[in-house]
Order: structure tokens, then sequence, then C-alpha cells
């Protein structure tokens, strides 16, 4: 009797493993594109923009308050030392900053490949860096409660190789990207294959 119990409960620890082994292959074809690209969370964006208004209000506030206003009303060459000058030009340097803040929010790309990862940045001109995952030596995740609680997180990836320490900063989903850059860490220059 306890030898039939033996073998009953091998026969169901095999079919356990059959199955868990034919979810596995699946589970990670899901987990890894041709090529996916990603931007810093949206949230960042947000906090930057929420940040700079607030700033610029408190300068309005201080401004208004405290600044020295010659000759209210009238036009002469101190326009822009009026209250009405003085606010269309700190506005006029509110949207120049929110402006530049989206822009490089919408410029800064992150490209992932099965073998790479590609760090595209700039505004004015653009630069490429490209890591190879064969040269990466270790991956981290690294999240703070902000990154917890809206789901953005930061990787940085070591590649001794090219001497540097690479940050991939604020993306969503960090935990799906670790795990393609450990992916890809793992297989070197074996092929991954694909759905």
């Amino acid at each position: 009797m306890a030898s039939e119990n033996t073998s009953q409960n091998q026969g169901k620890k095999t079919a356990q493993q059959k199955k868990k082994s034919d979810i596995e292959p699946n589970v990670l074809k899901k987990e890894i594109p041709q090529k996916e690209t990603i931007r810093r969370s949206i949230w960042i964006l947000l906090g930057r923009v929420l940040f700079v208004k607030i700033v610029f209000i408190i300068f309005i506030l201080l401004a208004r308050n405290f600044l020295f206003v010659p000759f209210e009303g009238e036009a002469n060459i101190f326009f822009f030392l009026t209250r009405g000058g003085l606010y269309a030009l700190i506005q006029l340097v509110d949207l120049a900053v929110l402006s530049w803040i989206v822009l490089e929010w919408f410029t800064e790309k992150y490209i992932f490949t099965p073998k790479q990862v590609t760090l595209e940045t700039g505004i004015l001109s653009t630069h490429r860096k490209v890591y190879v995952f064969e040269n990466i030596e270790a991956v981290k995740m690294d999240r703070g409660l902000l990154g917890l609680i809206f789901g953005f997180g930061s990787l940085r990836i070591l590649a001794p190789i090219i001497q540097e320490k690479v940050t991939i900063r604020d993306i969503p989903e960090p935990r799906k990207y670790l795990h393609l850059v450990e992916q890809g860490i793992e297989q070197g220059e074996k092929n991954i294959i694909f759905p």
C-alpha cells in the first residue's frame, strides 16, 4: 500500500511539473516583444508640471506683494516693471519652462528589443546609446514610495565592459523590463524565440 501511495504521489508531481513546464514557455513568449518603446511614467511628467506651476504661483504672489511697481497703468520704458508687464513676463517664462518639460518627456525614450536596450534623448539634437545585453553584467530595480503607489520605478544597469552604470529612470511596469533584461543577460548570444 505504501508503494502505491508513493507511486501515485510521484505521478501527481510529474503531472504537475508537466503542466507547470507547459505554462512557463508560453508566459515567457508573451513577455518578450520584438520591440517595445516606452517613456518615463506620466506621473513624473505631471509631478514636474505641478511643481513648476506651484513655484510660479508663489513667485507671482511674492512679486505682487514685495516688488516696487512704479507708474502702474502708464505706458513708458519701464513697462516690464509694472504689475501687468511683470505678470506677462512671468507667464511667458512659465510657458517656456512647461513647454521644455513636456518636450523633454516626449523625446526621452527607451527602446527594448530581445538583444539590447536603446536610450534616446534630446530636444534640439538626438543622442542615442545602445546597450547590448551580452555586455551587461547586472541589473537592479529601484522603487520608492511614490513608485510603489503609482506603478513606476527605475532600472540600474551595470555594464563593466564599457565602464558605465546606466539608469533607466521612472519607467512604468519596471518589474516587466527587469525580467526582460535579466532574460537577455541569461540568453547572451542565444536567440530568443518569439511567438
